[in-house]
């Protein structure tokens, strides 16, 4: 019974469904959208290992690469093609992990805003889990407009939701819970703003 129940689990996790409750209706949903790059490359982030991997600034770049260079001289000094071989892997994999780590991050989380609460489907390290806020522990709702449409709206809790979303460009932990990199993100925002200021 009990390997039953844990399968059943397993499979509820990976799936796509989402629970509501009971006279629940789904107003909006969405995925981030975030554009594939070689996230090492880009400026003004930073990498965190720890809840989310996320980029690397240039600094932090060159100073990774610096050890993966010199740990391939290291390792081909003593271990000659093998040693090449193992430190250009690990040089590579220092640019190209957290890129991969950042896009199936992406494609697994969903945003969803019902006629309750907002529900947000997230993704790490390869589980995927749903979290939620109710509107009645809303206390503001904010909006940071991009240039390239999208946007960003920030979710200040009254109280501790008991969850952390990470940024897609850092990969660092927020303080509160967000919807990033959303399309048409002003109509989402109004919305938002009626749905949680009327309760």
């Amino acid at each position: 019974m009990g390997k039953e129940l844990e399968i059943l689990d397993q499979e509820f996790s990976n799936s796509n469904a989402i629970v509501l409750d009971d006279g629940e209706k789904i107003v909006w949903d969405s995925k981030p959208k975030v554009i594939p790059g070689v996230g090492a490359l880009e400026a003004e982030s930073t990498v965190n290992l720890g809840g989310g991997v996320g980029l690397m600034t240039g600094n932090k770049l060159s100073s990774f690469l610096g050890l993966g260079i010199f740990l391939t001289v290291i390792l081909y000094q003593y271990l000659a093609i093998p040693g090449l071989v193992i430190g250009v892997l690990f040089t590579i994999s220092i640019i190209v992990l957290p890129e991969i780590h950042r896009i199936m991050r992406s494609k697994n989380t969903s945003y969803y805003i019902t006629n309750k609460r907002v529900i947000f489907k997230l993704w790490m390290m390869g589980k995927s889990f749903q979290k939620s806020l109710d509107f009645d522990n809303i206390k503001r709702v904010t909006l940071q407009n991009d240039e390239d449409g999208k946007g960003t709206i920030y979710l200040l809790p009254k109280r501790d939701p008991g969850f952390k979303t990470h940024k897609f460009t850092t990969g660092d932990v927020t303080h509160f819970p967000i919807l990033e990199n959303i399309e048409n993100p002003v109509e989402v925002f109004e919305t938002l703003k009626e749905l949680v200021y009327e309760k």
